[in-house]
């Protein structure tokens, strides 16, 4: 009798740890449903946001530049113009020349640089201009490269119309996110200032990106979503 009992006991007890399971798991399993949810939408916007801070970037590399004005068709670089196109010319040493571009044509400001790096974007770069067209010259392109960058003129554009970014996005209804890029000099912007009760998940992501000047920097971009 006192082993049927033991074994009763035990059968009695394996029951209520399994109803115990059952019902942690009625309570967490949505708990846990949610989170994936989350985790999903944080990863879709990471993806999304980084598109649609990026853009075209085209890089050449002109030798032969020393002594004269250049005017390089955009031909030459195997690029088509537009007029959100636009350019900045610098020297090894980082330093910005003078460039222009008219008509489907880049005109570069003599320089005593014999190698000068250029760059074409969709992006406003701060290069200044100069009056007069030069001569074709006898520059040679020695390299053309395609790539797809992140600018900081995008994100900080993503910034200001924040809810004209949101609606592009197309995020699932009922979640609402906000992010702030932190650039290379630790300065943050924020698009969106908020104050929830609701339980808050965050993505830092680190990147690298192109200023006004064409310099390669790094910086993150930190995602919030509730």
């Amino acid at each position: 009798m006192n082993k049927r009992g033991t074994h009763v006991g035990i059968i009695a007890s394996f029951s209520v740890f399994i109803l115990f399971l059952v019902a942690l798991y009625v309570v967490v399993e949505p708990v846990i449903s949610q989170q994936k949810d989350k985790d999903l939408v944080i990863n879709y916007l990471e993806l999304r946001l980084l598109q649609e801070f990026s853009g075209n970037l085209t890089t050449a590399i002109i030798s032969n530049c020393s002594g004269y004005m250049l005017q390089i068709p955009l031909a030459d670089i195997r690029i088509k113009d537009s007029p959100d196109l636009k350019q900045i010319a610098k020297d090894k040493n980082n330093n910005v020349i003078q460039s222009q571009k008219a008509l489907g044509i880049v005109n570069i400001a003599s320089t005593s640089e014999d190698v000068l790096w250029l760059y074409l974007a969709e992006v406003n770069f701060n290069s200044t201009g100069i009056g007069s067209a030069g001569d074709q010259g006898l520059y040679e392109v020695e390299s053309i490269r395609f790539t797809k960058e992140i600018f900081e003129e995008k994100i900080i554009n993503g910034t200001i119309n924040f809810e004209t970014l949101k609606t592009n996005l197309k995020i699932p209804q009922g979640t609402e996110f906000s992010f702030s890029f932190k650039m290379q000099n630790n300065t943050i912007i924020n698009a969106r200032e908020v104050n929830t009760s609701l339980e808050v998940i965050a993505k830092e992501i680190p990147i690298q990106y192109y200023d006004e000047r064409a310099n390669k920097l790094n910086g993150k971009i930190n995602i919030k979503i509730w």
